[in-house]
């Protein structure tokens, strides 16, 4: 615990020494997305695109679950063979299932392409209106207070959120 407070307040030293140099400001990104239309939109075809893969892999789940049941029902009326045979049906069907999971909502999967396409756009366009106020203002560095909340005093007057979303057109 006395690692992590003296870690925090070495940063905290760092970045007031660095912001006494230099000049600086911070903006809450979360406000920013929030006044642009097509984040918004963005995030429901996200939301809408998850519940669709959910709804796949459920539906692949449950076939494996109704597969496996009906399979105990009848399990001892089967020879061994065919036992070797259903199981391994409703093992590779599993398999299967959990590789649509995978594919879908992994690390790199589909549902992360989906999204990397939809919120790319509009990130790069937030950054590069304020990396322009930036330069317009002069200054060495800003916050993102949506991210970053560990300060302990702001001055208002430091704040652009409305500023980027004024020069974003909303």
């Amino acid at each position: 615990m006395k690692k992590i407070f003296l870690i925090i307040t070495a940063l905290l030293v760092a970045s007031l020494g660095y912001a006494q140099q230099g000049k600086y400001a911070y903006v809450y990104s979360e406000k920013i997305f929030k006044a642009i239309p097509e984040y918004q939109e963005a995030i429901k075809t996200l939301e809408e695109y998850a519940k669709y893969g959910e709804e796949q892999s459920k539906e692949k789940l449950e076939t494996v679950k109704e597969m496996y049941e009906d399979y105990v029902k009848i399990e001892h009326a089967l020879s061994n063979s065919m036992r070797i045979q259903q199981r391994n049906e409703i093992i590779a069907l599993e398999k299967e299932a959990n590789k649509y999971q995978s594919d879908f909502f992994g690390e790199n999967g589909a549902m992360s392409k989906k999204q990397q396409e939809l919120m790319k756009p509009i990130e790069d366009k937030v950054l590069a209106a304020v990396n322009e106020l930036a330069a317009e203002k002069g200054l060495d560095l800003i916050f993102d207070l949506s991210i970053a909340k560990i300060t302990i005093f702001q001055s208002n007057s430091l704040d652009l959120t409305n500023e980027v979303i004024k020069k974003l057109g909303y």
